[in-house]
């Protein structure tokens, strides 16, 4: 639903759109597990004409078998280290962000993005399936007028503790 509200407003807000696609390793470091895992999406973009631009992402992150979750530091008592049996965990996300383009540089190699939404975890290894609010904060690098790399930190809030993953994305906009 967020995707569509965005999906109005965004042609509304500038005349021309990019449509983009991404993917990267994830990884993953909360309820004192840690994992490796896959993050694909599909961004829709307004082209900027000053240093703010809106962006709107729909992503699947998951951490598969074979990699599936690892446990923490084994030490004193011993605990078993290695790969776990437990599900693995997949997020499906829907974000409006910000980017922010230093607006004297013509060429704009370096970016800022960061953006509020809805995560969904699909399957959990420790609680289950769950909607919930969420953040993501990182920085962009174009390498050329289509492909882009970009490191952002996401950020799911639950009543517990904060459930965070690191996606590391090389993507492409048409």
């Amino acid at each position: 639903m967020l995707f569509c509200a965005a999906a109005l407003i965004l042609p509304a807000a500038a005349p021309a759109q990019r449509v983009g696609f991404l993917v990267g390793p994830d990884f993953q470091g909360t309820d004192g597990t840690k994992a490796l895992g896959v993050h694909l999406g599909a961004t829709l973009s307004a082209r900027p004409r000053t240093g703010l631009s809106a962006r709107v992402d729909v992503t699947y992150t998951t951490h598969p078998a074979p990699f599936g979750f690892v446990e923490g530091v084994c030490g004193p008592p011993i605990e078993p280290c290695g790969y776990d049996s437990r599900p693995p965990l997949t997020v499906i996300s829907t974000t409006i962000n910000a980017v922010y383009f230093d607006p004297k540089d013509t060429r704009r190699w370096g970016y800022w993005i960061a953006g509020l939404g809805l995560y969904g975890v699909t399957r959990s290894p420790v609680d289950g399936s769950y909607l919930r609010p969420g953040w993501n904060l990182g920085f962009g690098w174009r390498v050329s007028d289509m492909a882009f790399v970009e490191v952002r930190c996401h950020g799911i809030i639950r009543p517990a503790e904060l459930r965070a993953f690191l996606p590391i994305v090389f993507g492409v906009r048409f």
